[in-house]
């Protein structure tokens, strides 16, 4: 009804008509569920690769350095997962230098053992051990080296001692 005439005015479409414009953006709006959807699963797959590679390096990594191996080189896009297999790498030529330096200590410490003319006991651990005996301490107490190897409350049970730094 028109204010300004009084006029009714009546207008008339086909319900087709009317539902078209709500079709075509539910249409649109599932093309562009799906085109997301997909780009999604491209993109994970992207991502995803490039992980479980360097994430399969880094166990090939950690195996070799597991095994006394110098480790592979990583080949990676990803900077984080380079820095990690570098550092790895790093860390395992680091003990390999520690266990080179502990071989010759302990090498020295036999040979010193073996030939110091005094009786010589070490103790050491959380739970004060004797760990090494020199070969003069050994005759000294007339025991064999494994059997002098004992908590240090044993040792000095066996031998009278008084107190513990005696």
């Amino acid at each position: 009804k028109s204010a300004l005439t009084g006029w009714t005015t009546f207008v008339w479409a086909p319900q087709s008509e009317l539902d078209l414009p709500v079709a075509d953006m539910r249409r649109e709006l599932y093309a562009a569920a799906a085109t997301a959807f997909l780009l999604s699963v491209l993109l994970a797959v992207l991502v995803a690769q490039p992980l479980a590679n360097l994430v399969r390096q880094t166990l090939v990594t950690v195996r070799s350095i597991g095994a006394g191996e110098e480790p592979p080189p990583v080949a990676t896009f990803l900077a984080e997962g380079a820095e990690i297999n570098a550092t790895l790498t790093d860390v395992a030529r680091q003990l390999r230098t520690r266990e080179i330096e502990n071989a010759e200590a302990g090498a020295l410490l036999a040979t010193l053992l073996a030939n110091i003319p005094e009786g010589v006991t070490i103790v050491g651990g959380d739970d004060p051990q004797i760990v090494e005996n020199s070969a003069q301490a050994v005759r000294w107490l007339g025991r064999k080296p494994e059997d002098l190897r004992v908590p240090l409350d044993e040792f000095t049970q066996a031998f009278g001692l008084w107190n513990l730094d005696g």
